[in-house]
């Protein structure tokens, strides 16, 4: 429908114009049916017939006209691009705007609406701890109608070297929701055992989420950490970084150690909208049972990091 004739649709209501006059219609019909009930010639009723046969139809037009118009009035049923285009409403805006404003946006239509991080800290041997992390993470995409392409990989930071390795990967990947064939697997049925202190990552790795779905992105990596070194070294502190918009930010920490472990941890927030959130510290008891929540519900936005720093108490 183009414009000139959406502006006469939303502006004088047809659908209800229509439903209006077939009210008074009805009004009509009944008033000179009861009125004329005495009269059993065949004009009046063939008359009457007639007139309620053109009430049914005139009705039914007026309500499918009246949810067709109910509908495309709603700008959440127009398609993606006109939704897009119709936000750059300057008559200056050429097409070549349009078009990268529809790309833009294009990168922002996911967000992720959880993020549950898990952090175990086992296998002290002298100075050196095993830290586990579990990070998973749901991919909403926005979009009833169209996919969502995705730059999806890993990155793990090796630390220190014990028994001739820097750890392992145990899983890497993300499956969606609504179509196993857009599923990447990076990481799975084999471990990845790390022989280098080098950053193990792929990047830029394109996934589709389906139309109105979202996706699970999962890691699952273990490095080894010494405890107590320089504080103020910025090498010193375990991170996670979020890429997009997210919601619900928690993590979660064990000790499995015979010892107890103090984390001392904070938000390094990627803009100055916000300051810095300040340090926290908590206590580990030995060999714990249940893991012990440090941050709750929390939201990031783009490059924002979570850090950690263990050391014995």
């Amino acid at each position: 429908m183009n414009q000139k004739l959406s502006f006469f649709w939303n502006k004088y209501n047809i659908g209800w114009i229509l439903i209006f006059s077939v009210i008074l219609l009805l009004g009509v019909w009944a008033i000179q049916f009861f009125f004329f009930l005495s009269k059993k010639d065949d004009y009046w009723v063939s008359f009457n017939a007639s007139l309620l046969e053109d009430i049914i139809f005139f009705t039914s037009i007026g309500i499918l006209l009246l949810i067709i118009q109910i509908s495309m009035s709603n700008p959440e049923n127009k398609e993606f691009r006109s939704r897009v285009r119709s936000i750059a409403n300057n008559p200056k805006v050429k097409n070549e705007g349009k078009d990268y404003l529809e790309e833009q946006i294009k990168d922002i239509v996911a967000y992720t609406e959880k993020n549950h991080t898990y952090v175990e800290i086992k296998n002290k041997n002298d100075n050196l701890v095993e830290v586990y992390s579990e990070i998973e993470a749901e991919i909403v995409n926005m979009c009833k109608d169209i996919p969502f392409t995705v730059k999806s990989g890993y990155s793990v930071k090796p630390d220190k070297q014990l028994k001739g390795n820097y750890g392992y990967i145990k899983y890497a990947g993300i499956k969606d929701t609504l179509n196993p064939s857009n599923d990447k697997i990076f990481i799975d049925k084999s471990v990845e055992i790390l022989y280098s202190d080098k950053i193990h990552r792929k990047d830029n790795e394109e996934v589709k989420i389906s139309n109105g779905g979202s996706a699970i992105s999962g890691l699952k990596y273990s490095v080894y950490e010494e405890l107590d070194t320089d504080k103020n070294d910025d090498n010193n502190w375990h991170y996670t970084y979020v890429k997009r918009f997210t919601n619900n930010f928690s993590l979660k920490m064990i000790n499995r150690t015979d010892v107890a472990i103090k984390i001392d941890y904070k938000i390094e927030r990627n803009t100055k909208t916000f300051l810095d959130e300040c340090e926290n510290t908590e206590m580990l008891p030995k060999n714990m049972k249940d893991t012990h929540e440090l941050l709750k519900n929390e939201t990031l936005y783009p490059g924002d990091k979570v850090l950690f720093y263990i050391s014995s108490s």
